[in-house]
C-alpha cells in the first residue's frame, strides 16, 4: 500500500517521505519499503504514527 512516512534523518531532520507498506507486526508496528538514497536498508519499522495513508 502506498502510504507516506514521518522518518528522521540524521542530517536532515524530519522529513515526510513516500514509501510502500508491506508488512505489519504484532505490536502494530508498519514496515515501510523506502526507495530514498540516504536510507542503506531496504525499509524501516515504523510506529503507526508516523504512516500515513490515503483514507486516514
Amino acid at each position: 500500500m502506498p502510504v507516506r512516512a514521518r522518518i528522521e534523518w540524521e542530517r536532515d531532520g524530519v522529513e515526510g517521505v513516500d514509501g510502500v507498506a508491506t508488512r505489519q507486526g504484532f505490536d502494530g508496528a508498519i514496515f515501510v519499503e523506502l526507495k530514498d538514497r540516504r536510507c542503506s536498508a531496504l525499509g524501516a519499522w515504523l510506529r503507526p504514527d508516523d504512516v500515513w495513508w490515503m483514507g486516514k
